[in-house]
């Protein structure tokens, strides 16, 4: 049988192994490893043991015990990350719970969560090894968003052109332990937005409602003053007048739709004017565009920024409110459903009472003004 070599890697360290705390597939190779490279191993669990010395393995952040320890201060590690710092020569990591290393050195960006979402993924990235930015830079591996609406979102598709994914992409990376395949992670084009189009025809309705259903919008044959999208074919009747009335859509033509999906993102509105509306529709354009700037210049080079300034934008999701869930398999953000305007409604007084800030976009081919 061939001797073991025996490291100094963990010396110093004292490691609390408890069976009740580790899965019993786990213990013995811990016990192991923990030995050969130099640590000081008891077996049994003590919260009263916090110095900055002391380490207690746990098998995940939701055993019974996690939060107890975690309250005393204790330096905590996973099975994962305690095999893979034996294997690699690797210290003992100190940031209150490390699960494992897959996360090792990899930034992560994540844009358009709640506060109590942000710190889930906060402790998720960072149990992995990994670093969560809070600003925009080029040396972001990964950008996690909750729809297209995340203010980041087009900064991140447009001049980082790193990988965009949903949140189901850290989970399984956290089940894993491994940074996973992103491809089926992927945000569609549409995720978030709620489409309404109006005057036409039967056969190429069908057509766009499945392009935006299969691409991660949500389509509706009503408009409300809640929906993130409005697409009719031309820029005539009452849903496109009470459409521009509300300040809040952006008006753009069929050819965004079919651009995006082919790009695979959610591309700048602003990029498919339709003739004959005036830029003052798109009211919130210049401060988007400032915005996103701002953001981006603040973790760039002079060089970048300049280049970089025409197609950023950063599209305010702060203010969304009443998440509905989409049947696609995408955690999806919507804007829940309010006073629908049907497809033939007249006489139609609209007022705009909603927050500047939710953005909608109508796509038309023309424009007719009388």
């Amino acid at each position: 049988m061939a001797a073991v070599t025996r490291t100094t890697t963990f010396a110093g360290a004292n490691v609390y192994l408890s069976r009740s705390l580790v899965p019993p597939e786990f213990f013995d190779a811990l016990r192991d490893a923990l030995k050969i490279n130099g640590a000081h191993v008891f077996l049994c669990s003590d919260p009263s043991q916090n110095s900055p010395s002391d380490y207690h393995v746990i098998s995940s952040m939701d055993h019974e015990k996690f939060e107890d320890l975690r309250s005393k201060g204790c330096n905590l590690l996973g099975p994962h990350c305690v095999l893979s710092c034996a294997k690699e020569h690797r210290v003992l990591p100190k940031q209150g719970y490390t699960c494992c290393l897959a996360m090792d050195g990899v930034k992560v960006l994540a844009s358009g969560f709640e506060k109590d979402e942000k710190a889930r993924i906060q402790k998720l990235v960072t149990a992995m090894g990994g670093i969560l930015e809070t600003r925009a830079s080029l040396d972001v591996n990964f950008v996690i968003v909750k729809t297209v609406l995340a203010s980041k979102y087009k900064c991140a598709l447009n001049v980082l052109k790193k990988p965009i994914v949903n949140l189901s992409w850290l989970s399984q990376c956290w089940t894993e332990h491994r940074v996973v395949p992103h491809d089926r992670f992927r945000v569609l084009p549409f995720s978030g937005l709620t489409v309404c189009v109006t005057r036409i025809p039967a056969e190429e309705r069908k057509e766009m409602e499945k392009l935006i259903i299969l691409n991660g919008g949500l389509y509706s044959p009503n408009l409300t003053k809640n929906y993130t999208l409005d697409m009719p074919y031309a820029a005539v009747g009452d849903k496109y007048l009470v459409a521009r009335r509300w300040g809040n859509i952006h008006i753009v033509t069929r050819k965004w739709i079919d651009q995006s999906i082919a790009k695979g993102g959610c591309l700048h509105e602003g990029s498919y004017p339709v003739e004959g509306v005036p830029k003052s529709c798109n009211t919130m354009e210049g401060l988007q565009k400032e915005h996103c700037h701002q953001e981006f210049s603040n973790a760039s080079s002079q060089h970048v920024r300049s280049a970089a300034v025409d197609d950023l934008e950063a599209t305010v999701s702060q203010s969304i409110t009443s998440p509905v869930s989409v049947g696609n398999g995408i955690n999806n953000e919507v804007f829940a459903p309010s006073e629908p305007m049907k497809e033939e409604a007249s006489n139609v007084n609209p007022v705009a009472e909603i927050p500047r800030w939710n953005m909608m976009t109508f796509i038309c081919r023309t424009a007719e003004f009388h």
